[in-house]
């Protein structure tokens, strides 16, 4: 009985499912396979970046995301990626840029409006970088990471009446966070509310502890 070939599609989505549940090296194999027959296939060189990327293997997922960029222009999803794989090499411009090329074609995205807020810190304009982590919040409301990102800018311009209320959101939402407990012990002490920081810095490493047990 003749061997049934699979499509390139079929063979993309087979490599996706891989990815999603962490077989990685299984997920790679398929993918390049796909791209010695066609070395320009967009999808491949996107989900193959990503991979790479989530190995370590930075420059590798620069270069490949670059190639599905270069393919397929108007990929969101290609170019929020290729500026997490710039922003992992401290290109942080660059990233800037991809992800706001991203943001053109597809501007609900709470991921990439944080990301970019991410960027934008490390370029120190933290006035823009609170705009965007405020647009990724209007989006995702209980977006840890940009409520947690958006108090520390926040906090950094003196704004730790804020900083404290953004933290409460996000305490509310995962209470066991001790990172959350130690920046707002950090943005209380600010406020001269010694007290109340020396109760969140115990929560904190409180929580700390028994995150290493």
């Amino acid at each position: 009985m003749p061997q049934q070939r699979i499509s390139i599609e079929q063979a993309l989505a087979i490599a996706a499912k891989f990815q999603e549940t962490g077989k990685l090296q299984q997920a790679e194999g398929i993918l390049r396979q796909i791209l010695q027959k066609n070395p320009k296939q967009p999808q491949a060189l996107h989900l193959l970046g990503v991979i790479r990327g989530s190995q370590g293997k930075v420059d590798e997922a620069i270069a490949l995301l670059a190639k599905a960029v270069g393919v397929n222009p108007r990929s969101a999803e290609a170019l929020r990626n290729f500026g997490i794989a710039l922003a992992r090499a401290s290109r942080f411009a660059e990233a800037e840029q991809s992800y706001r090329r991203s943001l053109a074609i597809d501007d609900r995205q709470a991921e990439t409006h944080a990301s970019l807020g991410n960027a934008l810190t490390a370029l120190r304009r933290i006035g823009e970088a609170i705009e965007s982590f405020r647009r990724a919040l209007a989006l995702k409301p209980d977006h840890a990471a940009a409520l947690n990102n958006l108090a520390l800018a926040l906090d950094a311009q003196g704004r730790h009446g804020e900083a404290i209320a953004t933290l409460g959101r996000l305490i509310a939402i995962q209470p066991t966070n001790a990172e959350a407990h130690y920046n707002l012990a950090n943005a209380l002490a600010a406020e001269f509310r010694f007290d109340a920081a020396e109760a969140s810095f115990g929560q904190a490493l409180a929580l700390d502890r028994k995150s290493t047990v």
